[in-house]
């Protein structure tokens, strides 16, 4: 199987490859990891111009109707170059978790708008001991006088202060199994408060506190008890959302390493032509194609191949490992400088020390791995 970009695929890279070298800048996102920037709404704007969060989406409903593997160029784009702004949790997650478990009214209601760029959705699954395998769940609702009321709090939701339309996972029974995923509108919703949590780098992520918040019985995404099995494809969506990022910025190390050691000159020559630094820049170069095949390979296996699960689970560990690693053979290949703030690597290596851990760390991902193959 060949997992290199198709024609339409690198048309997509190529466009958005252009456009983000002229948009997105080191500062940026500097600003963004010191918590003094964001992205701004004309910038998001822009992007939705392009078309990008409709991807997904029928093409019926407002959508270009394309896979899963095209969107999946983009998010290595994305990722290549830190890219601010909710693409992975508006265009992946939220349209393709509505798009499978949502009913026709819901389809027409959410999906025309994401693609329009005029909706931003993002996941509020996670609480205080967030648990990758089976999502912990203190929060609740209740079914009350027609309506659904919710209480609890919610961790790491990104963009949650940007977003019109959040997932919201609660129990709805006495059992741990019984939760519901609901369509919770922050703008129509009284008792919302969210706190920003402080992160290495990577999305802005909130805190989400609900206070007898009310939904109507429409708010349901799925069947009500069974929200399980939607959750767990939100992390799936996730990990392979993410992996493609994080092939992206490696392969974006490995570039920006190739040029600093080409042009800088010790004893006379380029630091490049020292073996040790050609042995490095190797090592860099293998990783990350690695990891843009076996995250292409997740993606593909999303639309078309059987057990996206297992395919997610080998492209997350890959990603996990090897973005660190390459970031580190940069470092050393760039000395000092690459430590400072005012340079870009440093910003590559937050982003690893964050994406890492998101959508299951490695260790949960080989034990899913591991439980599989001995079944």
């Amino acid at each position: 199987m060949d997992f290199d970009l198709s024609e339409t695929q690198e048309l997509i890279a190529s466009g958005a490859r252009e456009f983000l070298a002229a948009r997105v800048s080191g500062d940026l996102v500097r600003n963004i990891a010191a918590g003094t920037g964001s992205y701004s709404d004309s910038w998001w704007r822009d992007v939705t111009q392009l078309e990008w969060p409709g991807l997904l989406v029928p093409e019926e409903l407002g959508g270009a109707g394309l896979g899963f593997p095209e969107l999946g160029a983009l998010l290595e784009e994305w990722g290549a170059v830190l890219a601010p702004g909710p693409l992975l949790e508006t265009a992946l997650q939220g349209a393709s978790a509505i798009n499978r478990f949502g009913n026709d009214g819901q389809l027409k209601e959410f999906l025309p708008p994401i693609a329009a760029g005029e909706m931003i959705v993002t996941p509020a699954v996670h609480e205080e001991q967030p648990a990758w395998a089976h999502i912990s769940l203190n929060a609740s609702a209740r079914f009350i006088n027609g309506r659904w009321t919710l209480n609890g709090e919610k961790r790491f939701a990104p963009f949650a202060a940007n977003a019109n339309l959040m997932l919201v996972s609660a129990s709805t029974g006495p059992s741990a199994d019984d939760c519901t995923l609901f369509l919770v509108r922050p703008e129509d919703s009284r008792g919302i408060e969210l706190t920003p949590m402080k992160t290495a780098a990577g999305p802005p992520l909130s805190r989400v506190r609900l206070h007898d918040v009310q939904v109507t019985e429409d708010a349901v995404l799925g069947e009500v008890g069974r929200g399980q099995e939607a959750i767990d494809y939100l992390m799936l969506l996730g990990a392979v959302g993410r992996s493609l990022q994080m092939a992206g910025a490696a392969r974006q190390v490995v570039n920006m390493t190739v040029d600093y050691v080409s042009n800088r000159h010790q004893f006379g020559r380029p630091v490049g032509s020292f073996q040790a630094v050609q042995h490095h820049c190797a090592n860099m170069a293998v990783a990350a194609k690695g990891m843009a095949l076996l995250s292409r390979k997740a993606a593909w296996t999303l639309s078309e191949g059987s057990n996206p699960a297992r395919a997610a689970a080998m492209a997350k560990v890959k990603a996990n490992r090897e973005l660190p690693y390459v970031c580190a053979l940069a470092h050393q290949c760039h000395g000092a400088i690459g430590f400072t703030w005012e340079h870009n690597l440093h910003l590559f290596t937050r982003h690893a020390l964050h994406w890492r851990s998101d959508y299951g760390d490695t260790n949960y991902h080989r034990k899913k791995l591991m439980t599989e193959a001995s079944a």
